[in-house]
């Protein structure tokens, strides 16, 4: 029906995506996990259309036959992974600030 409709949306993501890069290079003073909770947030919202209109007016199902668990299995893993870094990262902070003052 579109024949450059791919080219098209995927020129715009890179253009948004560097967009979203240079916004966040651009600001200052501000916590990286608010930037990021603001940026993942973005995402998620716009991403909510495509999903109603494939589930709604397509219906077609959001998560393959059988691949629901896996997906809340990975995403789990990857938040599990995440908070283990940042523990890591205040534990070797904290190690750095008592080694210095002894």
């Amino acid at each position: 029906m579109y024949p450059f409709l791919g080219l098209l949306l995927t020129g715009l993501s890179a253009a948004l995506f560097s967009l979203s890069t240079v916004t966040v290079k651009w600001t200052k003073g501000v916590d990286p996990f608010t930037i990021a909770f603001f940026r993942f947030l973005t995402m998620f919202a716009l991403s909510i259309p495509s999903a109603a209109y494939s589930k709604v007016l397509k219906n077609v199902p959001l998560f393959p036959e059988g691949f629901l668990l896996f997906s809340l299995f990975q995403s789990n893993d990857f938040m599990i992974e995440h908070i283990k870094w940042k523990f890591y990262k205040i534990k070797l902070v904290v190690y750095k600030i008592v080694k210095a003052h002894s």
